[in-house]
């Protein structure tokens, strides 16, 4: 089973990625789920993170996304983040992370598709272990 984590304070904009992506995976073993950047950090901090790959907006009231990426980045290397975004101030900033894919929300339609392809060929290319218990 893939987890695809998606978070995005907007919740407008959260289901519109997420219906974005339902549309888009054909494989039935590939679980996407919207969540909230406490339960990333938290499931990240007690090393209980099962997500294979990550669609973060950039831009976050609550927390510092960067940040909280490059956290993911060190306890998760194998998970691969595709982030969204409409502003253009966290461009260069994002290039400080780890990352497979860069995604403008006026473009998710288009973009999305190859950006979840890009991101699902690592996983598989990887061959993810993750432990859980």
């Amino acid at each position: 089973m893939i987890r695809i984590g998606i978070y995005d304070e907007d919740r407008v904009a959260c289901q519109r990625t997420w219906q974005c992506i339902m549309e888009i995976k054909k494989n039935p073993d590939i679980e996407v789920i919207q969540t909230d950047m406490h339960s990333l950090l938290l499931a990240a901090e007690e090393f209980t993170f099962d997500f294979h790959i990550l669609v973060l907006e950039v831009v976050s009231v609550e927390v510092d996304v960067l940040q909280a990426v490059l956290e993911i980045n060190k306890k998760f290397p194998d998970c691969q983040i595709i982030y969204l975004t409409n502003r253009t101030d966290y461009v260069s900033r994002v290039y400080e992370t780890e990352h497979c894919y860069f995604v403008w929300k006026r473009e998710l339609e288009q973009v999305m598709p190859l950006a979840l392809y890009k991101a699902l060929k690592r996983v598989d290319r990887e061959g993810f272990q993750y432990l859980r218990i």
